[in-house]
């Protein structure tokens, strides 16, 4: 009874808890090689938040520019396949932080996905749960060619 008792808690903490993820989102992928850019405006800086795609050695290279985040919060990302379509979601590694941020800026994020073309790719963004309305919001698409 014990070594059963054992066995679940290591089974239960190398599960971990799942991702908080939005409706449509519970099968996507986390992606491994998320990289992000801190701060590089704030309130006021002429931006346009955009995406970009590319072929590369692991599948896709996707590149988001001026993405709207708390200043010093972590994004994680998430990918999922529909056919040739594949969605990009970046959201805060911490859904729900104790305090929210205390201000916001924009930011940059490079992935590699191990999707391979062709693909058009959809980058979505979406705030923490201290947010009322938090669905994702559509930034933008690029087609990948082989």
């Amino acid at each position: 009874m014990r070594i059963a008792f054992m066995a679940l808690l290591v089974l239960v903490s190398a599960c971990g808890n799942p991702p908080d993820l939005p409706m449509g989102w519970e099968d996507a992928v986390a992606i491994d090689d998320l990289t992000q850019t801190w701060c590089g405006g704030f309130w006021g800086y002429d931006h346009s938040p955009s995406v970009s795609a590319t072929s590369c050695h692991l599948g896709l290279r996707v590149v988001g520019n001026d993405l709207w985040f708390g200043c010093s919060e972590e994004v994680e990302g998430f990918f999922r396949r529909d056919g040739v379509l594949v969605g990009v979601l970046v959201q805060p590694a911490g859904m729900d932080p104790r305090v929210p941020p205390p201000c916001e800026c924009y930011i940059g994020v490079e992935a590699e996905i191990p999707e391979d073309p062709p693909a058009t790719v959809s980058l979505y963004t979406r705030s923490g749960n201290y947010e009322e309305d938090n669905r994702p919001i559509f930034i933008g698409s690029d087609e990948v060619v082989r």
